[in-house]
């Protein structure tokens, strides 16, 4: 088991930057736009949109609702300004459809 002590002053997204540094990030946005790009669809998703999206992903972890999509709703006892104010629920949806951390055509080499 992997322990990171903690330091005063650090801020969460400094301990989640340990685990998710830029290389990862770097191979999220590659293969997440290489994905549509199969598909002869644009993905454009840039390394600040992954890191809303990866917060948001969290967060719903966190704050729970029984649907996605109830972020993004008006009322009160779902909307999370937050969320809404971050990213679009059109635009979290395309990423969640297309997000993919290693590129398909090359599974084989994890399997061996």
């Amino acid at each position: 088991m992997c322990e990171v002590p903690l330091k005063p002053g650090r801020s969460p997204l400094e301990y989640f930057t340990q685990f998710c540094d830029e290389e990862i990030l770097n191979m999220m946005v590659t293969y997440t736009n290489q994905y549509p790009a199969k598909k002869n669809r644009v993905g454009d998703c840039s390394e600040n949109e992954m890191m809303v999206f990866l917060a948001v992903v969290l967060l719903s972890g966190y704050v729970a609702v029984p649907r996605r999509r109830m972020y993004w709703q008006r009322e009160q006892d779902s909307h999370n300004e937050l969320v809404s104010n971050a990213i679009s629920r059109d635009r979290f949806d395309f990423i969640m459809m297309n997000w993919h951390v290693c590129d398909n055509d090359d599974l084989e080499k994890f399997f061996l």
